[in-house]
């Protein structure tokens, strides 16, 4: 009879902890919180975030404006990813070099970073080029991304490489040091967006 109690107890336990383990930030589980992106009209973009967009761009022409959010069925479902995460809104533009650029601000004005798509080659600086190269001989740089974290002020390069059938990607600091993957900031890689090339 007491080995029974003990394995009720503990199967009792065992369900609790796998209920809370549920709730716990899915940041802290290293998955992705749950958003969409959807196009949106301007008029529908606060006015606070357009100002703070001109600050950081003086300017320039936004082409589109997204917003990422906690997905709607989520905030339904009161699921613990949706709470207390402000929207974000990406707005897309040229840069004053004219590539594609985009800027992440939250509705309260927070400016989290943006993303850069350089044309391959075109636009690294020579030093990351050249510290790429020397990584990686015989490969072609692909496509690469300049990110930038406003918070810490860091900025980091994500390239592309191909040679035949194998691809690399590598992440790089402003100095042209490599940065492993594991060890690239949280804050940078929030900047990096799955961006077609065709859109």
């Amino acid at each position: 009879m007491q080995k029974i109690s003990y394995f009720i107890l503990t199967a009792f336990f065992v369900v609790q902890f796998a209920e809370i383990s549920a709730q716990i930030n899915p940041i802290r589980q290293n998955r992705p919180l749950n958003v969409e992106k959807r196009l949106i009209e301007t008029t529908d973009v606060p006015q606070l975030v357009k100002d703070t967009q001109q600050r950081m761009f003086p300017n320039s022409q936004v082409e589109k404006w997204f917003t990422a959010g906690p997905r709607s069925n989520d905030r339904k479902e009161g699921n613990i990813e949706s709470k207390g995460n402000p929207n974000v809104f990406i707005a897309k533009f040229k840069n004053s070099e004219g590539f594609d650029t985009y800027s992440r601000i939250t509705e309260t004005g927070d400016v989290r970073g943006y993303m850069t798509r350089l044309e391959g080659e075109k636009g690294l600086p020579a030093n990351i080029k050249e510290s790429v190269n020397k990584r990686f001989p015989g490969f072609k740089i692909l496509n690469s991304q300049k990110i930038y974290h406003a918070k810490t002020n860091n900025s980091a390069y994500r390239v592309v490489l191909t040679q035949n059938s194998t691809r690399v990607i590598t992440f790089v600091d402003e100095k042209g040091n490599e940065l492993k993957e594991e060890n690239v900031d949280p804050e940078i890689k929030e900047n990096i967006l799955e961006v077609p090339d065709k859109q």
